[in-house]
């Protein structure tokens, strides 16, 4: 054993004038290799952060022990995005890496690709930095003499260990246990073990070699490693920088342009997610749930609160001026910018309620019946405008309706919201001041008075749970009260009601039937109690289930047929289906009820889109042919699925 005993003592020698940093490439803000101790460093001064935006740390051990394991084996773990910043450059909040706010002064690059290799290495080395440390990694020793004496290195060595506490130095060196906490002081960890490997003789004649090498070169060697590193210049555009984020960060949390405006306000002290959205947040959901499901509300509808603030503020809500919102609308144009932000967000929340309101009770909003939630932030700002309006409030809430079916019913927000918004809250603005009907409005007008609009409702607008015209003629069909074929009550209490075919597609798709291709059209779909759907009516031909429906009207409300069968007209016409359709659907023919019905949706839709200023006068309700209070108010949490009878 003297000769492990004459080598270690050499070894420790050599090490005790060896210096990572001799080995390290000089700091260069461009350079394009970091080694390891350079990272360190630059996390450990804060001269490295991370955005303010930028999910919580969330590798598991098995992944901080893949990495170091792939770092010990000089394998590949991935480029390091960096963006070179200093204080008057940074528009972001940040915060470092030991997830403390960072001295902003200090920072040098903002960590846009790597932070969880990056905190990992952190959190290995440095331990002591954070307030959450569950776990200690060691490099095993005897496993490493194993990796490097296999001629097979594909076989999985368990390389690295964890262990729930710091393990005490001694039992380190009894399992020879390399500690990366040790990792910048190495050398008198290896001057400790050396004595104790002396002391025990635990090294056999045949692994000298292997061992010397490790405690030589191996662990002196780690924080010379380099990990390649792209940095992007310091006048990068912010809108470049916020896109290059976002698109990165895809294949982990989803991050929105509310997160970068986010960031972009904590910079100013302005705590939107932590403070102002969590004051609210139970109160929005009440209203928003409504609507929307829980994880639009979550993930989506904070986004549309600052876009309608935005409209209102610029009449833009794209992703660059949402960013640039606060310092051109708020700072330096207000004594305090930062209060009047704040007033401007609750004042908005507040307006989204009434918005929400809005929707769930005139327009019929239900989850899964959304036409489009881009129109959302629009609604919220034109409601902001009517209050501050001299004009008179019911003419224009009347212009605001009328916008908002004729954006849904043309599918207006189907391609570029944000460009649509702009848009519209511009033009709806000054139609508000009297001026030129909305290019939207307009659009609807024409389209639905053209003479292709039957052909339209006929061929083009199927079911389709993804198609705004589809759900919007749905919400029409709703609003009337819709009620139930066999019971004649409405759905308000029904836990969720179906979409279904009133002439049934079992039947009708056959080519023996006269315009059988437009059994799928919306004019033959309507909203139907799941009971009556899938129990009594089935896939019988109408003449044969309104025999039914009437039969069993006469028998509960003990009334003669004539009158069980006009309460069943009656109740028809609430489902958009009038005289001429009805008689249709007791003769099963198709292609008259498709005609007759087509006409009276059309109609509808003309009425919800025509401004007053191009109707005569009149004095009638929103909803004139609506369908009484009694089935209206009670549609609370109703939700709506399909059948294919």
């Amino acid at each position: 054993m003297n000769e492990i005993e004459d080598d270690l003592d050499s070894i420790i020698e050599s090490l005790k004038n060896f210096s990572p940093e001799k080995r390290q490439l000089k700091y260069k803000i461009k350079s394009e290799k970091y080694t390891i101790q350079e990272i360190i460093n630059f996390v450990d001064k804060n001269e490295w952060a991370l955005l303010d935006l930028q999910r919580d740390f969330i590798w598991k051990d098995d992944k901080i022990k893949d990495l170091l394991d792939s770092l010990l084996r000089d394998y590949f773990i991935g480029t390091l995005l960096i963006v070179d910043v200093n204080s008057k450059n940074n528009s972001f909040g940040v915060r470092n890496v030991s997830n403390t706010n960072a001295n902003i002064d200090n920072i040098k690059g903002l960590i846009l690709d790597g932070q969880q290799r990056i905190t990992s290495l952190y959190r290995a080395i440095k331990p002591d930095k954070f307030n959450d440390i569950k776990g200690y990694f060691y490099i095993d020793i005897k496993a490493l003499m194993k990796y490097y004496a296999s001629n097979d290195k594909d076989v999985n060595f368990d390389i690295i260990r964890k262990e729930k506490q710091m393990l005490p130095d001694k039992e380190t060196y009894e399992k020879m246990y390399f500690p990366f906490y040790k990792m910048e002081n190495y050398l008198e960890w290896i001057v400790a073990l050396s004595d104790y490997v002396k002391e025990n003789k635990i090294i056999k004649e045949g692994n000298n070699s292997t061992f010397n090498s490790i405690v030589s070169r191996t662990i002196p060697e780690f924080l010379t490693k380099t990990i390649p590193t792209v940095e992007l210049p310091s006048d990068i555009d912010l809108n470049s920088l916020s896109e290059i984020f976002e698109r990165i960060n895809t294949k982990g949390t989803e991050l929105t342009n509310f997160d970068l405006t986010v960031a972009r306000l904590s910079r100013y002290g302005i705590k939107l997610k932590d403070e102002l959205l969590k004051e609210r947040r139970n109160e929005i959901k009440e209203y928003a749930e409504k609507i929307f499901n829980e994880t639009f509300i979550k993930t989506k509808l904070p986004l549309l609160i600052i876009q309608g603030i935005s409209l209102y503020r610029t009449n833009r809500a794209d992703r660059d001026t949402l960013l640039n919102l606060y310092n051109t609308e708020y700072l330096n144009k207000t004594p305090n910018p930062k209060e009047e932000f704040e007033n401007d967000w609750n004042t908005f929340v507040n307006k989204l309620k009434v918005a929400i309101n809005r929707m769930y009770y005139s327009y019929y909003a239900r989850p899964g019946l959304v036409p489009f939630p881009s129109v959302l932030p629009v609604l919220i700002a034109l409601l902001k405008l009517k209050e501050e309006s001299s004009g008179k409030k019911e003419e224009l809430d009347k212009k605001i309706d009328n916008w908002y079916w004729s954006a849904v019913l043309t599918g207006a927000y189907s391609k570029s919201s944000e460009s649509q918004m702009a848009t519209d809250i511009s033009q709806v603005k000054s139609w508000f001041e009297n001026g030129d009907i909305p290019k939207t409005v307009s659009k609807a007008i024409n389209d639905w008075n053209a003479n292709t609009a039957m052909s339209h409702l006929k061929n083009d607008i199927t079911y389709n749970d993804k198609d705004s015209i589809f759900k919007s003629i749905i919400c029409l069909i709703a609003l009337k009260g819709t009620p139930d074929f066999a019971t004649g009550n409405a759905f308000g209490g029904k836990p969720k009601s179906d979409i279904d075919h009133i002439f049934p597609r079992s039947e009708f798709v056959k080519s023996e039937y006269k315009g059988h291709e437009y059994v799928d059209s919306i004019i033959n779909l309507t909203l139907l109690d799941p009971n009556t759907n899938r129990v009594i009516k089935k896939d019988k031909l109408p003449s044969k289930y309104i025999e039914d429906f009437i039969s069993d009207r006469m028998k509960k409300e003990n009334i003669p047929k004539n009158n069980a069968e006009d309460k069943f007209r009656k109740d028809l016409e609430f489902h958009f289906i009038n005289e001429e359709a009805y008689e249709a659907m007791k003769d099963d023919n198709f292609e008259t009820f498709l005609e007759a019905r087509g006409k009276v949706i059309l109609e509808e839709i003309r009425k919800r889109i025509m401004p007053q200023s191009l109707t005569q006068p009149r004095n009638t309700a929103q909803h004139d042919n609506t369908r009484p209070n009694k089935h209206n108010t009670s549609q609370h949490n109703q939700k709506v699925s399909s059948t294919t009878k």
